[in-house]
C-alpha cells in the first residue's frame, strides 16, 4: 500500500508515492531524488525555504543608505566644528603672543613721555646757547649731551623725527600754523616747534611744525 505525500523540491511542490511501510520508519519525510544531473539532493518535506520578496530587498538597501548618508553627515559636520575650533585656537595664541609683544615693547611709553620734555629743554638751551660765541664751550657739553640721551632712547625703540624741508604728513605732524615761501615747496615743513617721537612703530608724540603753504597765485598742478 502506498500513501501520496507532497514534497518541495526547490520552488517546486512534487507530488509522490510512498510506500506505507516507508513512511512508517520514522523517516518522516527525509527523501531522496536524484537531479536531471544524476546528483543526490535532500530535501526537508516539513520546513520551505525562506526567501525574501524584492521589495524587502530594495527596503533594506534603501534603510542602509539612508544610515550611511546620515553618518557622512554627522562626520562632515564634526570636521567642521573641529576645524573652527581648531582656528579659534589658533586666532586665541596669535592675538595673546600679540598682546604680550606689544606689552613689552611699550611697556615704557609713560616713562619715554616724560623723557620728552628733558630732551626739549636741551634743544632750547642749545638754541640760545648758540647766539652767544662765548658759550662755545657750554653750547659743546649741550650737545655731547642731548646726543648721549638720543642714543639712549635709541637703544630702547625711541627714535626722533621731524625735520625742515620732509613732506608733511598729518600722521606725524601737527601743523600749527601755514606761511608762505617762494623758495620752499609748498606742503613741506619749514619750521620745527618740537621734534617728534616713534616708540617702535608707535608715534609717541606728533611733530610741532610749521607748514609753507602753496602760493595762491600759482595754479595747482592739472590732474593726471
Amino acid at each position: 500500500m502506498k500513501t501520496v505525500m507532497m514534497l518541495r523540491l526547490g520552488r517546486q511542490v512534487v507530488r509522490t508515492n510512498v510506500p506505507v511501510g516507508l513512511y512508517s520508519c520514522g523517516i518522516q519525510g527525509r527523501f531522496f531524488s536524484e537531479t536531471k544531473e544524476g546528483t543526490p539532493v535532500t530535501e526537508n518535506a516539513t520546513t520551505e525555504e525562506s526567501t525574501e520578496s524584492p521589495k524587502a530587498q530594495e527596503s533594506a538597501e534603501d534603510n542602509l543608505q539612508a544610515e550611511l548618508e546620515k553618518a557622512l553627515s554627522e562626520r562632515d559636520d564634526y570636521k567642521n566644528k573641529w576645524m573652527r575650533a581648531l582656528a579659534e585656537a589658533e586666532n586665541a595664541r596669535t592675538i595673546a603672543k600679540r598682546d604680550v609683544t606689544s606689552a613689552r615693547e611699550y611697556a615704557i611709553q609713560s616713562f619715554a613721555k616724560s623723557m620728552l620734555e628733558i630732551s626739549d629743554n636741551l634743544n632750547y638751551a642749545l638754541s640760545a646757547a648758540k647766539e652767544n660765541p662765548s658759550l662755545e664751550k657750554v653750547v659743546e657739553g649741550v650737545d655731547l649731551t642731548k646726543n648721549q640721551l638720543l642714543k639712549t632712547f635709541s637703544n630702547h625703540g625711541l627714535s626722533e623725527f621731524g625735520q625742515i624741508g620732509d613732506k608733511f604728513d598729518p600722521q606725524l605732524h601737527e601743523a600749527l600754523f601755514e606761511y608762505a615761501d617762494p623758495e620752499k615747496e609748498p606742503t613741506t615743513i619749514g619750521q620745527v616747534l618740537k621734534s617728534g617721537f616713534k616708540l617702535h612703530s608707535r608715534v609717541i608724540r606728533a611733530a610741532q611744525v610749521g607748514v609753507i603753504k602753496a602760493d595762491e597765485s600759482t595754479p595747482p598742478p592739472p590732474n593726471e
